[in-house]
This record gives C-alpha cells, sequence and structure tokens, in this order.
C-alpha cells in the first residue's frame, strides 16, 4: 500500500501522470479494435497511472490542464477502437448535400447517388440497415466537421470539437464552483479518467458531449436557475437521448410553479431541437431503429445474457424480442420508484439517485459498449461508491469480442468484468456505500 510518508507526493503525482499519459497515448495511437492484447497492455498503464492520480488527488486546476493535454494529445490520432465514425461522417455529408439523415436509409441514398457518399464508405457502416439514431445536436457537429472534406478531417475537427465543448463546460463549472473539494473530485475521478478521454476524444462518442452538458444542467439547477437548468439538460437530449432518464427527479423534487415552468422551458427548447427530425418525417425511422436497440441488438450484457441463456434452454428460441422489453420496463419502474422515494432533494441526494438508475439501467441492458460506462462515472463522481471506475476499466474487456486470436475466450472475459464489478458493488452496499481500501 503506498504511503505518502514513503512516496513524497510529487514523486506519486509525477510518477501517476507519465504511466496515465503515457498509456493514453499508447492506446490512442498504438491500440487496434481486432488487438486485444494491445488494448489490455495499454488501458492497464493508463489505469495504473490513474489509480496514483486519485491516491494524490491533485487541485482541481490540475486536474483539469492534465485533462485537457490527454486529450489534446489525441486529437491527430485516428479513432481505432470504434468504427462509429464512419456512420457520423456518412450523416454529415448527407446533411451537407440537403438531405436530412433522418429521412433516408443508407443503402438507398447510395443508389440514389448521393454526392459525399460512395459504397467503400457505405462498405464501412455497422448499421447500413437502419435509420440513424443520433439526435439533432450531435448531428450539428457532424455536419460542421464533414465540412473538412476527408475522413480524417472529420475526425480531427470532431476531436477538437469535443475538447472544445468538455474544456469550456468544466472551466466553466470549476470558475463557478470554486476550488473546493467536490470540484477537485469531480477533476480527479471523472476528468482524468481513461475510458472517458479514450472514448470521448480518443473515439468520438458523444456521451462525454452529454455530460458536460448535465453537469452544466445540474450546476444550475442546485444554484437555483431553474431555466438555465432546463435548457441544458434540453441540449443534453438534444446530444443523446439518455438524459431523459433523469426526468423523474425533477418531477417530484419540483413542486407548483418551479416544476411547470421547468418542463415548459425544456419542452419549448427540446421542440425547437428535434424540430429537424419532425419536419423531416424522421421520427418514425429514428423511433424504429431505437426500438430494435431494445428488441434485437446484444452485446456484453449481464442479466439479460442470463435470461436469454434460460429461454434458449426452456423454448429453443432467442427471447431478446421480449425479454428487451420487459428489462426496459423494470428499469422505468425502478428509476420512478428511486425518484419519489429519495429522502432528500440535495446534490448528493441526486447523485445517489442517478447512480442508482443508471446502474440498474447497464445491468439490464442488452447491449453495454464501453462508453456506454462514461454517464455512470460522471454520476459516481458525487458519491462515495467506487465500482463504476473498476468498470470504467473493465468495461474494455468487451474488446476481447473483435479479437479472432482472443474470442474463444470472451465467455472468460465477461465473467471476470462482471463478476469483479459486482463483487465491489455488493461489498460498498455492505459498507453502507463507503469503499474504505485506496482501490
Amino acid at each position: 500500500m503506498l504511503s505518502k510518508a514513503n512516496f513524497p507526493k510529487r514523486a506519486v503525482l509525477a510518477t501517476g501522470a507519465c504511466l496515465w499519459l503515457a498509456g493514453i497515448w499508447l492506446a490512442g495511437y498504438v491500440a487496434t479494435q481486432k488487438d486485444f492484447s494491445s488494448i489490455l497492455l495499454t488501458v492497464s498503464v493508463a489505469f495504473g497511472g490513474y489509480a496514483l492520480l486519485v491516491y494524490v488527488s491533485p487541485a482541481s486546476g490540475w486536474s483539469f490542464a492534465l485533462g485537457l493535454l490527454a486529450r489534446i494529445i489525441l486529437i491527430p490520432a485516428f479513432p481505432m477502437l470504434s468504427d462509429d465514425i464512419y456512420r457520423f461522417y456518412w450523416d454529415g455529408q448527407l446533411a451537407l448535400a440537403g438531405i436530412s439523415p433522418y429521412s433516408i436509409l443508407p443503402e438507398d441514398a447510395l443508389r440514389s447517388g448521393v454526392s459525399g457518399v460512395d459504397y467503400t464508405l457505405f462498405s464501412k457502416l455497422n448499421s447500413p440497415s437502419y435509420y440513424t439514431v443520433y439526435p439533432p445536436v450531435a448531428q450539428l457537429y457532424y455536419v460542421i466537421a464533414a465540412g473538412a472534406g476527408s475522413i480524417y478531417g472529420f475526425a480531427i475537427w470532431m476531436k477538437a470539437a469535443i475538447v472544445l465543448t468538455e474544456g469550456l463546460a468544466f472551466g466553466l463549472l470549476i470558475r463557478l464552483a470554486g476550488n473546493n473539494r467536490a470540484t477537485t473530485q469531480y477533476g480527479v475521478l471523472y476528468f482524468l479518467n481513461p475510458l472517458v478521454i479514450l472514448e470521448g476524444t480518443g473515439n468520438l462518442h458523444f456521451e462525454v458531449v452529454m455530460v458536460a452538458f448535465m453537469a452544466l444542467a445540474l450546476h444550475y439547477y442546485f444554484d437555483g436557475s431553474q431555466k438555465k437548468s432546463a435548457a441544458y439538460l434540453s441540449v443534453g437530449i438534444g446530444t443523446k437521448l439518455l438524459p431523459v432518464m433523469l426526468m423523474p427527479w425533477f418531477l417530484f423534487s419540483l413542486i407548483g410553479r418551479q416544476r411547470a415552468m421547468f418542463f415548459l422551458v425544456m419542452a419549448i427548447i427540446t421542440t425547437a431541437i428535434f424540430w429537424p427530425v419532425w419536419s423531416h418525417g424522421g421520427i418514425r425511422g429514428m423511433l424504429h431503429s431505437t426500438d430494435l436497440y431494445f428488441r434485437k441488438f446484444e452485446f456484453n450484457a449481464s442479466v439479460y445474457f442470463l435470461l436469454r441463456e434460460a429461454g434458449l434452454r426452456l423454448t429453443g428460441y432467442n427471447l431478446i424480442a421480449w425479454i428487451g422489453p420487459i428489462l426496459a420496463s423494470a428499469v422505468l419502474l425502478t428509476n420512478l420508484r428511486a425518484a419519489a422515494s429519495a429522502q432528500g432533494r440535495d446534490g448528493q441526494d441526486f447523485f445517489k439517485y442517478a447512480l442508482l438508475s443508471w446502474t440498474v439501467y447497464l445491468m439490464l441492458a442488452t447491449t453495454v459498449h464501453p462508453w456506454y460506462v462514461i454517464p455512470l462515472v460522471f454520476q459516481a463522481s458525487g458519491t462515495s461508491c467506487r465500482f463504476p471506475f473498476l468498470w470504467s476499466f473493465t468495461a474494455f474487456f468487451s474488446y476481447v469480442h473483435y479479437d479472432p486470436l482472443w474470442a474463444s475466450y470472451e465467455l472468460w472475459w465477461l465473467l471476470l468484468e462482471y463478476v469483479s464489478v459486482t463483487g465491489l458493488m455488493a461489498y460498498e452496499l455492505r459498507k453502507g456505500g463507503q469503499t474504505i481500501h485506496p482501490a
């Protein structure tokens, strides 16, 4: 165990920062999706350095500067752990051509000869038969970056936009909140987390942009600025639909005129943001693709895989079309109950509620990609629970699925991921949400 008496704080900080930066750089420039060994090694180095940084807990200003540095270093690196970038670029090219990405399937756009898209790009899409599910705020980023004219230029502009968004949001939060302990905790635990950096800036997943707007919304909410909070939360929903899961909290915590004003502002701004979807008749296709998420897609799940196996043994069929919606209903009921029964209404109570709701959502989901854990890391930063930070590391185990040399061991890595996470979760529940060991 590290001891400040044996290792001066500056030495631990320097060692942690070097390991952390080296691991992130290697994971961004060397690791590839189909090389699980490189992912495991580089990510382990990054998280080793991260553990030292968390132990030292540098001031929020230092955490912010280190986090920005790591993100800037990754800007020239082309995303290698995910192929989602090709759909982002595809949607941006459609918008530049004056076509709503919500109104046309990729295969139809290809047959129509839309400028900016071709068969080479189409062949790299991971969902060529589905309408886009990415909301309008994300699409705005895509269309601006698509003007670069090449997929690499698109990646550079997208990364720069993500870093700028995160930097402005969390820089503003630090200025507004001052150098207090809570801000320092956010800086170290969330802003320096390797999963957040690698899957956000590194692989262009917009959960980090969504969290930036959520963070601003929550700051203004607990600061008493309900209208600003509603506005930022609407933008967060326009980035990724997931913040809708937080609506029960505001429904039960606000009363009277405050509740009416909050949801009125949200309704107006959210309607304005999603107007391009409605006006081009794309809402049906977007909802259809979203429904497929619960009824067809499956990856790196926990409870669902157990239920699927039981269904296969009982009926001989994959019952995802039934299990998916049932689990989604269970998530909704748990969320509503947690919001209604929250004992207090301050920031700490909110983060406990959000952590519970999001954990249940991920545990019952049919698909859990590593970047899905990013919001959970943010929520855990406001609590004393630490299992989400372990999950942010073990979530990378799911990349074993893509490596032909390791794929036969996928089940064992899946078990290691969830047994370790649920084990720490159970330990923390037993201790009343307190992790009393440095790990």
